[in-house]
Formats: structure tokens, sequence, C-alpha cells
């Protein structure tokens, strides 16, 4: 496995895998907000419902794994990891990483 490009990745992948749990903290209302910030962003993009779709069921939901999501939506698993890959920059951008 690859090093992630940004020190800070790990983390927020974490917070945004914790995103249905974030409690009152003021630290998780910021990556709260920046989490539904990002959402709306990859909304506007093209493909964006296949992308929340596959944040929503890889991240949020746990129910699938990378493979799995790209077999139930039928899109590469590169494509559905770079969804992803992406979306967890953007919230780390937008939390001020």
């Amino acid at each position: 496995m690859s090093n992630p490009k940004y020190y800070w990745y790990g983390i927020v992948k974490k917070m945004v895998y914790r995103y249905p749990r974030l409690n009152d903290s003021d630290q998780d209302q910021a990556y709260k907000a920046a989490i539904e910030e990002a959402l709306e962003q990859i909304k506007a993009e093209e493909n964006g419902a296949e992308k929340i779709q596959a944040i929503q069921i890889v991240c949020f939901e746990k129910r699938y794994t990378l493979d799995g999501a790209a077999y139930k939506m039928h899109y590469h698993r590169n494509t559905i990891q770079r969804w992803i890959t992406k979306f967890i920059n953007t919230v780390g951008k937008i939390a001020g990483f």
C-alpha cells in the first residue's frame, strides 16, 4: 500500500467514517460541517448521485467494501476508490488542513 499524499489523510478518513456517530464537541462539529459542505460539492458534480451513494454505502453505513460497492453500482473498483479519496481530500481541505 502506498503512503497518502497528505499527512492528515488518515485523520480525516477516520472522521468521515465516524460521521453518523459524531457528537456535539467543537471538533466534531467542525468535521460535520466540512463533511456536509463536501457532500454538497460532490452532489453538484457530474454523476453526483452515484458518488454520494458510493460514499454513503462504503464510508457512512459500512455495508460494502470498495469491491462490493463497485459490483453493486456497476463501476470499476478504482473509480469508487477515486471518488472516496477525492471526497476525503475535499473534506480535509474544507476542515482547514
